[in-house]
């Protein structure tokens, strides 16, 4: 609570809010004297002249009272808004520069679950109940106010909202336990639903369709669970918040009705007591609310937080070149690694500038960590690597990911055309791409979509392309940023022979203008080498040879 306080403390206009809520407090004051004064003494001496102006103040001070509220909520739905944009895109841009061993471990369920719950703390931030925290201070003046008028009465609110805040703790905090097992399996579910959704293919050539259905179907039946237990204990909370405030106004008044027969209190003083019982509960009856949310997005707080505090990539920008890095020489040394399913240990190793270098192993992931370790995937537990002489991460790194392209096996496209997805949305890259297009034969594809190099790709619109078209422009993306270092990981996969021969005889001409590192076991490929580095099942290095050029 003391997070969300600080927040609400923090928003641009909270002094506007502040004010608003003062003025708002102070001009609800004037219906409970209104009403003092007519039963006491206007109506008794039967001044209806003054009981005009006097309802005419009130009018007036309810209608200031409605447009102030109404401003108060407008100046909150701004702030959480801006609240929305600013953690989403601080968010983007901690994801983006996070470690990605880190985000491997969150899981892609983690990380949406943790984006979708943006929207709940926005709802929070957002919400009436938030409006608690400046009106409390008025609670006691309220209460203070009924003490003066009705002197013993004041106990009856007190002792309500004293047995109900018990309750509502208790209820509280079962609301937390059961949302937090709630953000467990929700995470769950979207983990599978990621899996299955982008690798439906795997699934259907495998016959996992029932097995993934009913491991689908059993996590969903325990989300569900677990969301009709919130729903339930949050329903219960309401009722308990509503259920104390209408027993405070019944309380108030019976207790009030035997202090006016005893003569203890006037008519006036009973309906002005009761008009302010109800203003002093409806800032209780929020902070009820608010406790509610702020159990609801505790767990959403900690997914964000998990996110935001993702550790960064551990560039120190202490050799900055203002262009691009050089294409080498590359040096391992005493270089250990890990990863799931592979390791690498003690590589020692040198790879030339400019040259063509096989890597293979069996199986190929090991091949495939010693590059992603150069292309700085993942951080070396020991040693050193080192470009042209100088640490991995001691280069900037906006250079260094300007420099070094690294292919995945498998091609990736992101929302946008098959163009934008060429040239990275770079523009300027557009005829160069398109030249590569050319030589890697992928125009003959393109050229038979119904929009060509405009055709929307990224979202559902991949069922055009085969794989091999996408690794295509996986390849010519990399190609089109002109990297000193480009690293592929089993590029021949998923592409035919003709492209395979054309991307060979390009990769011939990069000879020279920048270091290509590929991990392959292709005779075509290992012919087109340089040198040959071979990897064993231990992940240790077994020999490195030269192949001469083609």
């Amino acid at each position: 609570m003391r997070a969300q306080i600080q927040s609400l403390t923090k928003n641009k206009n909270f002094n506007e809010l502040l004010f608003s809520s003062i003025f708002i407090n102070l001009l609800s004051l004037a219906l409970p004297f209104s009403m003092l004064q007519i039963y006491d003494r206007i109506l008794p001496n039967e001044a209806y002249g003054t009981a005009n102006v006097l309802l005419l103040g009130v009018a007036v001070a309810i209608l200031l009272e409605v447009i102030l509220r109404y401003v108060r909520s407008w100046f909150l739905a701004s702030a959480a808004a801006n609240y929305e944009f600013d953690v989403t895109a601080k968010l983007i841009t901690r994801l983006l520069k996070a470690d990605y061993q880190y985000l491997q471990s969150l899981g892609s369920g983690k990380i949406l679950s943790g984006l979708k719950s943006v929207s709940s703390v926005r709802d929070l931030y957002s919400g009436q109940a938030a409006i608690a925290f400046m009106d409390i201070p008025f609670t006691l003046l309220f209460l203070a106010l009924i003490a003066y008028i009705g002197g013993w009465v004041v106990l009856v609110p007190v002792v309500v909202w004293c047995i109900a805040g018990l309750w509502v703790w208790r209820v509280s905090n079962k609301l937390l336990e059961v949302t937090q097992e709630l953000a467990v399996t929700e995470s769950e579910r979207t983990r599978i639903l990621v899996l299955v959704l982008s690798g439906v293919a795997t699934v259907k050539a495998l016959a996992l369709e029932a097995r993934m259905t009913y491991r689908y179907k059993d996590v969903n039946h325990e989300n569900l669970k677990k969301q009709n237990e919130v729903d339930w204990q949050a329903a219960k909370l309401q009722e308990l918040i509503q259920g104390a405030s209408l027993g405070t106004t019944l309380a108030l008044v019976i207790v009030g009705c035997l202090a006016v027969l005893d003569g203890q209190m006037t008519t006036g003083g009973l309906a002005a007591c009761s008009i302010l019982a109800g203003r002093s509960v409806a800032p209780l009856s929020a902070l009820g609310s608010l406790r509610a949310k702020l159990v609801t997005a505790r767990a959403a707080s900690q997914d964000i937080e998990d996110l935001i505090n993702a550790p960064q990539e551990q560039f120190t920008a202490q050799t900055v070149y203002q262009s691009k890095l050089p294409s080498g020489p590359i040096s391992f040394t005493n270089v250990s690694v890990s990863k799931v399913g592979a390791s690498l240990s003690d590589i020692n190793l040198s790879i030339p500038s400019g040259s063509i270098t096989v890597v293979n192993s069996n199986p190929m992931s090991y091949a495939s960590l010693l590059l992603s370790s150069l292309g700085a995937y993942h951080q070396p537990e020991q040693g050193t690597i080192a470009i042209a002489g100088v640490p991995l991460y001691e280069h900037d790194e906006f250079e260094f990911r300007q420099s070094v392209s690294y292919v995945a096996p498998w091609g990736t496209l992101f929302h946008g055309t098959v163009l934008e997805n060429m040239t990275f949305f770079r523009h300027e890259s557009e005829p160069y791409a398109m030249e590569l297009a050319d030589r890697l034969g992928l125009s003959d594809t393109i050229s038979q979509l119904p929009y060509g190099f405009q055709t929307p790709v990224g979202r559902h619109d991949n069922a055009s392309l085969n794989k091999g078209a996408i690794k295509l422009i996986s390849l010519i993306r990399a190609l089109s940023q002109n990297p000193s270092i480009l690293l592929l990981d089993e590029p021949m996969v998923s592409i035919d022979a003709d492209s395979q021969s054309r991307l060979l005889s390009l990769l011939n001409e990069k000879r020279g203008d920048m270091t290509i590192i590929i991990a392959s076991y292709f005779d075509e490929v290992i012919a087109l080498s340089d040198s040959q580095i071979s990897l064993s099942i231990e992940g240790r290095l077994s020999s490195k040879q030269v192949t001469g050029e083609s």
